[in-house]
């Protein structure tokens, strides 16, 4: 998809490329909401995730029942102190991060 056709798609105005930081990070968010509206209303599952707590709450929106978490806690992580092998080991005995894992079509991450 061209740039123009993309910017469309999300009602961006392509001539407003030179964002300072603060337009620039809702600029980020409504297309990660609006990618995620449009996976959801396709009847996708959709999680979206970042690296911190702010930025995850930042990404929720009820409106389209998307919840936004860290990308530990989505993924049954923890604080990742231990050998990879004992996170699996973690992972793999809790059935809801198991099911977060098998059931998600779409993992956006910010």
């Amino acid at each position: 998809m061209k740039l123009h056709r993309y910017n469309q798609f999300l009602g961006l105005n392509p001539l407003n490329e030179n964002l300072d930081k603060s337009k620039k990070f809702l600029k980020d968010q409504f297309i990660i909401k609006k990618l995620a509206k449009t996976l959801i209303q396709s009847g996708k599952n959709v999680s979206c995730t970042a690296t911190t707590g702010i930025a995850a709450i930042n990404l929720s929106d009820p409106s389209i029942q998307l919840r936004g978490t860290t990308l530990h806690t989505w993924g049954g992580l923890g604080l990742a102190s231990k050998t990879p092998l004992d996170i699996v080991k973690n992972i793999k005995k809790d059935k809801k991060v198991v099911a977060r894992w098998i059931g998600v079509d779409f993992l956006i991450i910010d």
